[in-house]
């Protein structure tokens, strides 16, 4: 399967991938604003944007989309991952760790949903809810979530109004693919592996983000002590959004060696 991507700029190779129901039109002026001097290539999941769909069994899954993605990255890179994005940088970092120079986790978690003995995540039955819903309801789904991405932020109206021309490209027999990344956002735990992870790794928080919770940086330290996090103020879900500078500004510095504990 062959992802649709882009490629612009010179420099060092920085990889983006974004999040569930989403696409690299999202985040595009963003990176073209902040990020001259870089290697710029956007990928689009598998179903999203202009990806085509995959008819993948849940078995064969993540290796599928994690193949689909590995074949369009450089043959190194910096790896940039937002939301579900960050979940599949964790896996590819960890499969691939030739391939990935540093990782930068925004607005992600290495395990989206509660478990018993992990509790800074989303509820199972919002997740059992969302795999019924996205198959049956998809506008209203999708719709819900684009606004719990944009609590939180300062405007969040304006956000909104963002993210819904997304809904119609992926209204448009992509629902399978939408359904597909809330499996892997459900059953997906990268906690035991981020020991691993020995590329420098900075995590990117939100304050007030209402997917990822901020304690989330607590537990980070204990299971990828070695990493750096950061917490952006003032943002929801949407950190390169909301606080479009002060989230560009944390990556660089992080790639040029300045970055903080």
């Amino acid at each position: 399967m062959r992802l649709a991507s882009e490629e612009f700029g010179q420099g060092p190779e920085l990889v983006f991938l974004h999040g569930w129901g989403a696409n690299s039109a999202l985040w595009r002026s963003w990176i073209e604003a902040h990020f001259v001097g870089y290697r710029i290539t956007l990928i689009d999941l598998p179903g999203h944007g202009q990806s085509p769909q995959a008819s993948w069994s849940d078995e064969a899954l993540l290796d599928g989309w994690v193949d689909a993605i590995v074949a369009a990255l450089p043959e190194s890179a910096i790896l940039v991952g937002w939301s579900l994005g960050g979940l599949l940088a964790q896996q590819i970092a960890w499969r691939y760790p030739q391939r990935v120079v540093s990782l930068v986790l925004m607005a992600t978690s290495p395990c989206f949903v509660q478990r018993e003995d992990w509790l800074p995540a989303l509820e199972k039955p919002l997740f059992a809810r969302y795999l019924t819903e996205v198959m049956q309801q998809t506008q209203q789904l999708l719709k819900s979530f684009f606004s719990l991405q944009a609590l939180g932020s300062q405007q969040p109206k304006q956000l909104i109004k963002q993210l819904l021309p997304l809904m119609n490209q992926v209204m448009s027999g992509h629902q399978l693919s939408l359904r597909q990344g809330l499996w892997l956002l459900q059953t997906l735990d990268m906690r035991h592996q981020l020991a691993e992870l020995t590329m420098p790794t900075l995590w990117l928080f939100a304050d007030a983000d209402a997917i990822v919770p901020s304690s989330l940086m607590a537990e980070i330290a204990r299971w990828q002590p070695q990493a750096s996090c950061q917490l952006i103020a003032a943002s929801g879900h949407l950190p390169f959004l909301a606080q479009p500078s002060v989230t560009a500004e944390a990556i660089i510095s992080f790639l040029q060696g300045k970055a903080h504990d």
